[in-house]
C-alpha cells in the first residue's frame, strides 16, 4: 500500500479544490467566529478559551496586575501586547473573545505580534478596574469598531440577541479593523 501511494503524482492541494488559509488579517474568518461563539457561549468558556488558544502555540501564563484573580491567560513570548475580553455571558459579549482566538489564530498563521503576546478572559462578574496597559476588546457584534484609549468595542452588548443574530461577515470586518491596530 505504502509503495503504491509513493507512485501517485503529487499536485498543489488549490488543484484539488483544498483552500489553504493565509497569515494574518486573511486568517480572520467568520466561520471560525461563528463557531468560536457558540462554543464560548455553550462553555465551560474558560475552558474553550484556552482550548482554542492552545490550538494556536498559547501557554497558560499568569495574569498580570491588575488583572483580577481568576483571570484565564495565554501568551506567547514576552507579552508586549497584551488583550483583555470579558466574560462571555451571551452571545454579543462572546464576540470579544471569539475576537482574540482570531487574532491568535491570525498570529500563529502570520509573523505573529512582533514580541509576544498575552489574551486574557476575565472571570466572571469581574469589573474591569484597570488595564495596567492592556487593550480591552469589548463587544463586537453591531455597530461601527470604536478604539478609545485602552479599549475597543463597538455598540454595547444586547444580552437579549442570539447568536443567530449576528452578522459574522460584519463580525469579521471588526475584527480586522482591531488586528491592523495591534
Amino acid at each position: 500500500m505504502f509503495f503504491l501511494l509513493q507512485l501517485l503524482p503529487a499536485c498543489p492541494v488549490e488543484t484539488l479544490g483544498v483552500e489553504l488559509p493565509s497569515g494574518g488579517v486573511d486568517a480572520i474568518s467568520h466561520e471560525d467566529l461563528r463557531r468560536d461563539v457558540r462554543l464560548l457561549v455553550e462553555g465551560p468558556p474558560a475552558l474553550r478559551f484556552a482550548e482554542r488558544l492552545g490550538q494556536m502555540q498559547m501557554l497558560p501564563t499568569a495574569a498580570p496586575a491588575p488583572l483580577p484573580p481568576g483571570t484565564t491567560c495565554l501568551g506567547r513570548g514576552d507579552a508586549a501586547t497584551v488583550l483583555v475580553a470579558p466574560w462571555p455571558s451571551d452571545p454579543d459579549t462572546a464576540t470579544a473573545a471569539a475576537a482574540l482566538i482570531s487574532v491568535a489564530k491570525a498570529w500563529d498563521l502570520g509573523a505573529g505580534p512582533p514580541k509576544g503576546a498575552l489574551l486574557c478572559l476575565l472571570p466572571e462578574g469581574a469589573p474591569l478596574l484597570s488595564t495596567g496597559g492592556a487593550l480591552f476588546v469589548g463587544p463586537l457584534a453591531s455597530g461601527a469598531a470604536v478604539r478609545e484609549g485602552a479599549s475597543f468595542h463597538a455598540d454595547p452588548a444586547d444580552v437579549g440577541r442570539p447568536a443567530a443574530r449576528i452578522v459574522y461577515t460584519e463580525l469579521q470586518d471588526r475584527v480586522k479593523v482591531l488586528f491592523r491596530g495591534l
